[in-house]
């Protein structure tokens, strides 16, 4: 290749670089517009402008160092194919590039010119999520949380569930949290909070790819205050009061013996090297993450999705097993056309999210024909099965049973009714006092027989001298 043609060759790549940073914007300006209906579409749709916006990143530091011409040639080229302020030196190169272009492709086949633009691999996009997270919607946290189940052996496994480690697995005040903090040992519960945020770093990565993480963590990390992170530090009263040090992984049988260990050599060696401060980072890093709105509507989706799973039938749980149903329903582009003669003959014909019709297989599914009404929304109506039971969660009918003095909880899942209501509350009431202690009437004495006697007839046999 001989000088002009490295010249023609720099300028046409800035062409080529101009026209397909333009190309990519127009394709990214397109997705945005037009934002796919499927959870499954939208994901796939944010990673598809998230590789373009990467491209466009790529070329354009192409041409600032093509702008910037640090070696000079730029300037030296241009002059050169300038014909140096020299006409005939001009129009001698001109014709010697026209002639090296038809040597170039004398005797190769013609062929036409692929249109520039973003490449198909751009476009192949596979996003690995787990059944449980449903393309993005939840998050799927049961293989830590069988994790956390383990980090003390001697605290019951039943006492914290699920579904309400969800909704608060990042409150490290939270009493649960507090109680396996501090007895299990430093390593393990590092290990513990640094499983949980390579999870939501990944997660986030997957389900929101238009939101830069890395980003956000490293400007968090900056906002951390020295007192933001040593108010997480382990208070040595509360490691005192349960006999264990999580420095060191020993459980002492005394207070006096933990506060003799805490001033030896061997403790403080322990402590320099447990690496607090970074623990305390991350627990921060996942508190400032799940407080994150679109995080915050995921563990909403997660609690929900949790709750439709525990009131689903044997019959419902067996037929999604044997794939008859589909735990989520995915729905055709093709079904999602408006239909004006089914919407004609229906009234209060529902509408989706995207501000079109339902299609009517899926308003038969989700019955959306049923009319379910509430008393304690104030009669209001819910179409559907599952948007009748997801109402029992919300704010209205909460504030609803509140006005009737009554605190919501799972037995009232399912009832509507005013009178209903009130009328489990009071057998709740009753059935509570029965199974409370009754000083007066249960407390026992034991004589000198070894007789049990209910602590009444003790004092009265006492008086009687009987005793």
């Amino acid at each position: 290749m001989n000088h002009n043609s490295l010249v023609m060759s720099l300028l046409e790549r800035t062409r080529q670089l101009h026209e397909e940073i333009e190309l990519f914007e127009d394709e990214i300006v397109r997705r945005i517009k037009n934002q796919p209906v499927l959870q499954e579409d939208k994901i796939k749709n944010e990673h598809i402008i998230m590789k373009l916006n990467h491209e466009i990143n790529q070329r354009t530091g192409e041409l600032i160092s093509l702008y910037e011409d640090k070696n000079g040639k730029k300037e030296e080229e241009l002059q050169m194919i300038s014909g140096n302020g020299n006409t005939a030196d001009l129009l001698k190169l001109f014709y010697q590039g026209i002639e090296q272009i038809k040597n170039e492709f004398k005797g190769k086949p013609v062929s036409f010119i692929e249109s520039v633009g973003p490449s198909d691999d751009i476009y192949e996009i596979t996003i690995p999520f787990s059944g449980e997270e449903m393309n993005g919607k939840c998050i799927d946290l049961i293989v830590i949380f069988n994790e956390m189940i383990n980090l003390v052996e001697d605290i019951s496994q039943d006492d914290w569930k699920y579904i309400d480690y969800i909704r608060e697995f990042w409150e490290w005040e939270s009493p649960q949290n507090q109680k396996r903090r501090y007895h299990c040992s430093c390593n393990k519960w590092k290990n513990y909070v640094n499983n949980i945020l390579k999870y939501l770093i990944s997660f986030i990565e997957r389900s929101q790819p238009l939101f830069d993480i890395n980003m956000n963590i490293s400007i968090t990390k900056k906002q951390f205050s020295d007192e933001q992170i040593n108010d997480m530090n382990y208070k040595e009263e509360v490691l005192k009061k349960n006999c264990f040090c999580v420095y060191c992984d020993k459980k002492f049988s005394k207070e006096t013996v933990v506060e003799s260990h805490f001033k030896s050599k061997k403790h403080f060696q322990m402590v320099k090297k447990s690496e607090e401060r970074s623990i305390n980072e991350t627990m921060l890093l996942i508190k400032e993450l799940m407080t994150n709105e679109e995080m915050k509507k995921v563990v909403q989706s997660t609690i929900e999705n949790l709750n439709l799973k525990m009131g689903r039938t044997v019959k419902e749980l067996d037929e999604i097993a044997k794939g008859n149903i589909m735990d989520e329903i995915e729905i055709n582009e093709e079904d999602l056309e408006n239909n004006e003669e089914i919407r004609k003959g229906i009234d209060n014909y529902p509408i989706g999210d995207d501000g079109r019709p339902i299609p009517f297989w899926l308003y038969k599914l989700h019955g959306l024909g049923t009319e379910f009404k509430c008393e304690i929304c104030g009669n209001k109506s819910y179409f559907g099965r599952k948007e009748y039971e997801k109402h029992f969660q919300e704010a209205q009918h909460v504030r609803g049973l509140k006005c009737l003095g009554i605190a919501n909880s799972v037995e009232f899942f399912d009832i509507c009714r005013i009178k209903d209501a009130l009328a489990l509350a009071h057998k709740l009431d009753v059935m509570k006092k029965e199974a409370e202690f009754d000083v007066a009437n249960d407390e026992e004495f034991e004589d000198a027989e070894g007789n049990i006697i209910l602590k009444k007839d003790y004092l009265l046999l006492q008086k009687q001298g009987l005793i």
